[in-house]
């Protein structure tokens, strides 16, 4: 087995319980679901800026593939005006829940 850290965290037992709930679903432990977050965010970009190039480099590639227009910039603040609509209703709804 490779060599491995240990990370301690506070957090609320309600949020604990939570994601053992969730955990239990899928077959995982805590720390798995844990650790691979943990993988996934340290795979990412390091900044948003980051993040936004990378999209946008995949978007120039596939867009030169199809031959579609580029996105012009109202294309973009639309897109990502709907996104954050989508995101917010879901946010909304989660605590309604």
């Amino acid at each position: 087995m490779n060599a491995t850290d240990t990370i301690r965290i506070r957090i609320e037992p309600g949020l604990k319980q939570k994601l053992q709930k969730r955990c239990d679903v899928e077959g995982i432990t805590l720390s798995q679901l844990i650790r691979d977050f943990l993988i996934k965010e340290a795979s990412l970009p390091l900044t948003t800026a980051d993040r936004f190039d990378a999209i946008m480099e995949n978007a120039r590639i596939k867009t030169a593939a199809t031959g579609l227009a580029e996105p012009s910039i109202d294309d973009i603040n639309s897109y990502i005006s709907s996104i954050r609509q989508q995101r917010q209703e879901a946010m909304t709804l989660g605590k309604s829940a």
